[in-house]
């Protein structure tokens, strides 16, 4: 990514932009769960993978305490992919070029 495929959301008239697989468990984020902004995301909404529960601030990319449980099967997949380090959730900004959404890549 940005050369791959990305995910796009708007969520209270934001639009985000960010990698298509989750930085944890390298699921793709097609069934992530955007929940509201709480304290430690300062504003930020955050986006939830379906698989593993990892929990990512929209508004800049960093992991947040797990804000679901995903019953045992879930706990099981967290615990595994809990003891291997994973970086922030890559972030893109959006452009718009002749009526199309384009990502800018700096």
């Amino acid at each position: 990514n940005p050369t791959g495929a990305v995910g796009v959301v708007t969520y209270e008239e934001q639009t985000y932009c960010f990698s298509s697989s989750c930085p944890s468990c390298q699921i793709p984020l097609t069934k992530a769960k955007v929940l509201p902004a709480s304290e430690e995301s300062d504003g930020g909404p955050r986006l939830v993978c379906d698989f593993c529960k990892a929990t990512y601030n929209l508004k800049d990319g960093s992991k947040l305490a797990a804000a679901e449980s995903g019953g045992l099967f879930g706990g099981v997949v967290k615990s595994v992919f809990a003891s291997q380090t994973s970086g922030p959730l890559p972030l893109y900004k959006l452009g718009e070029r002749n009526g199309k959404l384009v990502v800018a890549v700096d």
